[in-house]
């Protein structure tokens, strides 16, 4: 019997024969002995091995790709709530739903500027170029028959103005039109009302905008609408909007802008004013002058209400003559301007903004000047637009198709305003869809948000501050207050509009209302 000695490594755990002598029992070439298989044995253990190695490594991968995944979704998602602009335009029913974007993000140019190519009057500072368009009801749809009936459209009307929470009011309004699936469009600040007026001709609008909102709907011959008015305490928005500019966010506030001409312009405008009914109107009495009508030359206005930039259309629009002529017309060329009956308010503006120097920018003034002028320019800055917010309060708060969101209540009863705002809207938006949407809006709930908080307050935005008192001034929003309250010349510009808003805005006597 021949003998084989077959010999394993000592290290190895595959044979229970390992250093034994094992008999033969076949030739070399008729059968595979114990060497032959366990060679099979190990290489069918180092496939396996090498199979299960894959499969973890795939299976790691395949998780890697999972998270990848889910994080890009988590982000689009963010982004999503973060810019839900960017969601209505997709969803948009408009034929032109950027038509009032420059193509920037954050101020660096990412597309094309739709402000490129169109009609010089669609911008505020170029109206006097309009060419003559005519006005009709646009809520009222061309018929697609002849002897169709015309259908009535309803128009949402969002209305907002400089420092009432403009930012959070375009969020909500960009989330309800992104799930409608609407045609919305908001205009930004240098859209003309010929622009706005345009797009209610061209576009199926369900929806409307503006930065700086100085229309009645009937203004705009809209008689199917829902208005939505963002408003403010008047000097909770002076107080803001002077903590802003102050901080020189927006890049206007960092140019020199045309306010040192205002002293020369109030002048011109003065001795333009005419006594067309001949009532004997003497300019320097003021008791007696608000009893009449004094027309002053349009050019003239239209340079003075420039040189009181921060709202030029509010301007123009307070000094407009209340007649059937001008409601009857967009034509800033056809409408008849009076002089308003307060020439103490054109000191003021003289005084304050004339103050300016024509090579300084509204910041560089800010922080030239103490806090306690500073505060006074900024009244200045905001006066027209206060008294165009406040006109609207008043025309509109017995209206049962318009209210009026204040700013403050807003912020701090959120879940109650949106739900007052959707249920205000509740005709146009689905019953089932109430609640889901409005559990969307909690996104933009500033005091339970902390990542859309920090979206508004990050230095490249800056409409948030996180402190009652400004770090660079140095003064809180109750010592602004109080420096507001304490001036009579400040009172007596501001009586009228806190008179317009008696209703909802209580008016500061002694002690200042706490921001």
């Amino acid at each position: 019997m021949a003998l084989r000695l077959t010999h394993f490594n000592s290290h190895s755990t595959n044979s229970p024969l390992q250093g034994n002598l094992v008999p033969s029992t076949g030739s070399a070439s008729g059968h595979r002995g114990p060497n032959s298989s366990g060679l099979c044995g190990r290489i069918f253990q180092f496939i396996l091995n090498r199979r299960k190695d894959t499969l973890k490594n795939n299976l790691f991968f395949l998780l890697i790709l999972i998270a990848i995944l889910w994080l890009l979704m988590a982000f689009f998602a963010v982004c999503q709530d973060l810019f839900p602009e960017t969601d209505m335009v997709i969803n948009s029913q408009c034929h032109n739903p950027i038509q009032s974007w420059d193509g920037k993000l954050f101020e660096i140019p990412i597309w094309y500027s739709s402000f490129t190519n169109r009609p010089k009057h669609f911008n505020l500072h170029y109206e006097r170029r309009n060419p003559p368009q005519p006005t009709y009801d646009i809520t009222e749809i061309p018929p697609a028959f002849d002897n169709a009936v015309p259908i009535k459209r309803p128009v949402i009307i969002w209305a907002t103005h400089h420092k009432t929470g403009t930012f959070l009011a375009k969020k909500i309004f960009s989330k309800v039109c992104a799930r409608m699936q609407w045609c919305c469009i908001f205009h930004v600040t240098r859209d003309s009302v010929h622009l706005v007026n345009n797009a209610l001709h061209v576009e199926p609008v369900n929806a409307l905008g503006h930065n700086q909102w100085i229309w009645h709907p009937h203004d705009l011959n809209i008689t199917n609408y829902r208005f939505i008015h963002f408003y403010r305490h008047p000097f909770r928005k002076v107080i803001s909007g002077f903590n802003y500019h102050y901080d020189g966010t927006e890049v206007w506030t960092q140019k020199p802008l045309k306010y040192g001409h205002i002293c020369n312009n109030v002048d011109k405008l003065i001795a333009s004013a005419k006594d067309i009914h001949g009532d004997g109107c003497e300019l320097t009495t003021s008791d007696k002058s608000k009893a009449c009508t004094l027309h002053v030359d349009s050019n003239i206005l239209y340079d003075y209400c420039e040189s009181t930039y921060l709202c030029e259309t509010c301007c123009r629009k307070e000094h407009e003559l209340d007649s059937p002529t001008n409601k009857n017309t967009l034509d800033i060329n056809m409408k008849t301007f009076v002089l308003r009956g307060n020439r103490k308010e054109y000191k003021y503006m003289c005084d304050h903004l004339g103050s300016i120097n024509n090579e300084t920018s509204l910041q560089t003034t800010f922080h030239t000047v103490p806090p306690e002028k500073g505060i006074l320019i900024e009244a200045a800055l905001d006066f027209y637009e206060n008294l165009r917010m406040a006109k609207l309060v008043n025309q509109t708060v017995n209206d049962l198709h318009a209210i009026n969101v204040d700013l403050d209540f807003l912020t701090s009863e959120y879940d109650t305003a949106t739900m007052h705002i959707l249920m205000h809207l509740k005709e146009f938006i689905p019953k089932d869809m109430i609640n889901s949407l409005h559990y969307d809006l909690k996104f933009y709930d500033l005091n339970n948000s902390p990542l859309y908080r920090w979206s508004m307050s990050n230095p490249l935005v800056n409409h948030v501050t996180q402190s009652k008192t400004n770090e660079g001034h140095g003064m809180s929003s109750k010592d602004l207050m109080q420096l507001l309250v304490a001036n009579s010349a400040v009172m007596e510009l501001y009586s009228e509009i806190f008179d317009l808003m008696h209703t909802i805005v209580k008016k500061p006597v002694s002690k200042p209302i706490r921001p």
